[in-house]
C-alpha cells in the first residue's frame, strides 16, 4: 500500500501534474507488481519502504527540509528489509547527495543533523558486520554469485556490467522471458505491459528534457540504481523488483504528457479523466479475471522451481486416484524410501 499510495503522491506533490492518480493505477497493472505484491516476499516490503523514502525525499526537496529525517528512516527500513536492496539504497543515496548538493548545502544545518541520524540508523548494521564479518560473503555464496568465484577481478566487473545492463534492458522487462522461475511469471505477460513501452520512452525523454529539475533527476537516479543489487548475482525479478517504480514513473510521465496534449486539443479534462480512469480500472479487472480463471492452468510445474503452492485441482485428483487404487500409496512410500522416486 505504501508504494501504491506514494506513486500517486510523487506525481501530485513533486511533479504537480494533473491525472496524478494514474500512477497508482499504472503500478497496479504492472504484472511484476500485480503478482508479487500479493505474496509475502520481502522484496515487496523493500520496494514499498524505498518508494516511501523517495516520496519523503521529494517532500524534503520541495516542501520542507525537515522531511529529510523521515526519508532517512524509510530508506533505513528499506535497507534492513532485503539484502540485495542494500546496494540500491546506498547507490541511490550517493547519487541524490551529488544531484542536489547545492540544496543540501543551503540547508546544511538540517543535513548535518541528518548525517547524525544516519549514523544512528547504521549502528545495527555496523554491529552486525563486526559480529559476523563473513555474513556478506556467505550470502553471495548462497546466491551463487560470480563475486566469490575464482575468476579475475576484471572478469567480475565485466560480469557485473553485463548483468547490470540486462537489468536495464527493455527486453527483460517488457517481453515474456524464461529466465525467471514460473512462480514469478504471469504467462503471456512481460514484467511490464508491452504496450506501455512507448509511454516509458516518452517519459524518459521528458526527464532528459527537464534534467535541471530535481524531481526528474530523481526518476533517472532511481532508474540507474535499481538493477545494482540484482547485478551482484544473476538478475531476477525479485532481486530487481524495485525497477517497477522508476519504470512506472516514466510510463506515467509519458502518459500524462500525451493526455495533456489531447487536453490542449479542446478535449475536456473531465472527459479525459473519466476515460483514463475507466481504461486503467478495466485493465485491472481484466488482469484479475485472467489470473483467477486461467492462472491455475498456466503452469504444471509443482517442484522446487515451480509452483510450490496452490494446485488444488492436482491434489484433489491425487486423492481420488488413491481412493480407487489404495496399493499405489504403499508403492509410493516404498519407492520414496528406496530412492526410486
Amino acid at each position: 500500500m505504501i508504494a501504491a499510495v506514494c506513486m500517486g503522491l510523487i506525481l501530485r506533490d513533486a511533479f504537480r501534474l494533473p491525472y496524478w492518480w494514474a500512477g497508482t493505477l499504472l503500478l497496479s497493472i504492472a504484472p511484476a507488481w500485480f503478482l508479487h505484491s500479493r505474496t509475502a516476499f520481502e522484496t515487496v516490503t523493500f520496494v514499498s519502504f524505498y518508494t516511501g523514502g523517495l516520496y519523503l525525499y521529494l517532500l524534503y526537496r520541495y516542501r520542507s527540509p525537515r522531511f529529510l529525517y523521515f526519508a532517512l528512516i524509510l530508506f533505513a527500513l528499506a535497507f534492513y528489509t532485503y539484502n540485495p536492496g542494500q546496494l540500491v539504497v546506498v547507490v541511490t543515496g550517493l547519487l541524490l547527495l551529488i544531484s542536489d548538493g547545492r540544496y543540501h548545502w543551503q540547508n546544511r544545518a538540517v543535513a548535518l543533523r541528518g548525517v547524525g541520524l544516519l549514523f544512528l540508523l547504521a549502528l545495527p548494521f555496523l554491529r552486525f558486520r563486526l559480529n559476523h564479518p563473513d555474513a556478506m560473503q556467505d550470502q553471495l555464496y548462497k546466491l551463487g554469485s560470480y563475486w566469490i568465484q575464482p575468476i579475475t577481478t576484471q572478469e567480475k566487473f565485466r560480469r557485473f556490467g553485463q548483468e547490470y545492463l540486462y537489468g536495464l534492458s527493455p527486453g527483460y522487462w517488457f517481453v515474456p522471458n524464461s529466465r525467471d522461475l514460473v512462480r514469478h511469471l504471469m504467462r503471456g505477460y512481460g514484467h511490464l505491459i508491452q504496450a506501455t513501452l512507448p509511454l516509458a520512452v516518452v517519459g524518459l525523454a521528458v526527464c532528459l528534457k527537464n534534467f535541471r529539475n530535481s524531481a526528474h533527476r530523481v526518476v533517472l537516479i532511481v532508474f540507474l540504481a535499481a538493477p545494482t543489487g540484482a547485478a551482484l548475482a544473476l538478475v531476477g525479478v525479485t532481486r530487481a523488483l524495485v525497477m517497477v517504480i522508476p519504470a512506472t514513473l516514466l510510463i506515467a510521465l509519458g502518459l500524462i504528457a500525451l493526455i495533456s496534449w489531447l487536453e490542449k486539443k479542446w478535449i475536456s479534462r473531465r472527459l479525459l479523466s473519466f476515460g483514463l480512469f475507466g481504461v486503467l480500472a478495466l485493465l485491472n479487472f481484466f488482469m484479475l479475471g485472467q489470473v483467477l480463471v486461467k492462472g491455475p492452468t498456466w503452469y504444471n510445474e509443482y517442484g522446487l522451481g515451480g509452483l510450490q503452492y496452490g494446485a488444488r485441482q492436482v491434489f484433489s485428483e491425487v486423492k481420488d486416484y488413491l481412493k480407487e487404487n489404495p496399493s499405489a500409496l504403499s508403492w509410493c512410500l516404498r519407492a520414496g524410501r528406496t530412492g526410486q522416486m
